[in-house]
């Protein structure tokens, strides 16, 4: 039974596709992973909390860079291609506007001092300066997907993982400080779109576009700019305001510690679903929607017993073994990458899963889990320095409410992969 199990999997196309772009992201990540107690040492955490403060306006601006119009690049018909990359590129110029006319305003507007206004115009300078360059390789990425081509989809994110930390490593023995994390940062951006545009070249859109066909695209496509780019921000928001929120209620070191967690689980786990993800999303685009609940209950089962193990890692690390790894700074770092471990998990699975909401033009439901999530995690740190709580007891709270929307997410996608597949 064990042998015919094993041969399905090696038979199976989406599995073998599955494996190859999550182990080669995932081998991205234990590399950068293997130089977090190097970069431990060469930062401190205040280095890491700012450039907490500045990944979240370099995710406020990236993540829509494109207004998600990249993410219509494997579902788009043939005629519609050089229709949906001049949108991105309208879109992503208009971004880019956007975040300079932000960062002068930060910049010029905010007080002296240590407070959250001032650090935010400390970073917001250097904004614009990355913002293209981390976000271009998706544009690749989302081509591989829709030519089926997911070895170089594997090798142009990881040559952005991978390049990133060794930026960071390198500008770190430098003693550059947060502004070496936020370099390594464009760097990885720069070196995958090296290559992305080398194995996945761009078409040409020469002759090929007239005004009319870009505007039945935006008709066609307006979910994405409506729905799915407010959804990006709401959900960058969640991912990137909890260490701010700590940082200015409560304490900036433990807000270094939440963004190191992140770094440790989060990033990992995330680069992991989206590889899973777009491999799913690449079968359910290329008219195989009958398959929806199957995948999901497979993927589910899988990763589930996965994530399962790897929290059994988690929970039997101590206090001790993290400050081993990561320096004497970091003692009590154990308490906070075990509370939040939970919500990682069911944040990975969802995140494996919600392409399938795409697919059923269900844009809206994500806008919707977006925006809960939002109020949960506003009202666990808000609430929870109104009522006078613990730094951790807030994290508590914020771990169950934000768990509690993420499990009707996953009902939503069940129900969108149950009527797909019928």
């Amino acid at each position: 039974m064990v042998h015919s199990l094993v041969g399905r999997a090696l038979g199976s196309r989406f599995l073998r596709r599955t494996l190859l772009v999550g182990g080669a992201a995932s081998a991205a990540q234990m590399l950068l992973l293997a130089l977090t107690p190097l970069l431990s040492r060469l930062y401190d955490p205040v280095d890491f909390g700012t450039f907490g403060a500045f990944l979240a306006l370099l995710a406020l601006f990236g993540q829509p860079f494109f207004l998600r119009f990249e993410s219509t690049l494997p579902l788009c018909r043939a005629g519609e291609l050089p229709a949906a990359l001049t949108a991105a590129a309208l879109a992503g110029g208009g971004m880019l506007l956007a975040a300079v006319a932000v960062a002068l305003a930060l910049t010029l507007a905010a007080p002296a001092g240590e407070g959250t206004p001032a650090a935010l115009a400390r970073v917001a300078w250097l904004v614009p300066l990355v913002l293209a360059p981390a976000a271009l390789p998706r544009l690749f990425l989302y081509l591989a997907i829709r030519r089926g081509h997911y070895a170089d989809y594997a090798l142009i994110q990881g040559t952005q993982t991978v390049a990133q930390g060794l930026g960071q490593l390198l500008l770190g023995l430098f003693g550059t400080g947060w502004i070496g994390l936020a370099l390594g940062q464009a760097l990885g951006g720069l070196a995958a779109a090296a290559v992305g545009r080398r194995r996945q070249p761009l078409p040409a859109l020469a002759g090929r576009l007239s005004r009319r066909r870009l505007a039945v695209f935006l008709r066609r496509n307006y979910r994405y700019p409506c729905y799915l780019a407010p959804s990006t921000v709401i959900y960058t928001f969640i991912y990137f305001a909890p260490p701010v929120l700590i940082a200015t209620l409560f304490d900036v070191r433990l807000a270094g510690f939440y963004v190191l967690a992140q770094r440790l689980w989060t990033a990992p786990l995330r680069i992991v679903s989206q590889a899973i993800s777009q491999v799913l999303f690449g079968e359910l685009a290329r008219h195989q929607r009958r398959r929806a609940p199957h995948r999901v209950r497979q993927l589910t089962l899988v990763l589930g017993a996965a994530l399962a193990l790897l929290g059994l890692l988690v929970y039997a690390l101590d206090d001790s073994f993290w400050t081993l790894l990561l320096g004497e700074d970091w003692r009590g770092f154990a308490a906070v990458v075990t509370l939040l471990f939970p919500l990682f998990a069911l944040r990975f699975l969802l995140e494996s899963l919600w392409n399938v909401l795409l697919v059923g033009e269900a844009q809206l439901w994500l806008l919707a889990g977006a925006l809960g999530q939002a109020v949960a995690v506003v009202g666990a740190y808000g609430g929870g320095w109104i009522a006078g709580l613990a730094p951790l007891e807030a994290m508590v709270l914020h771990v169950a409410l934000v768990g509690a929307v993420l499990g009707g997410q996953l009902v939503t996608v069940y129900h969108t992969a149950r009527r797909l597949g019928g």
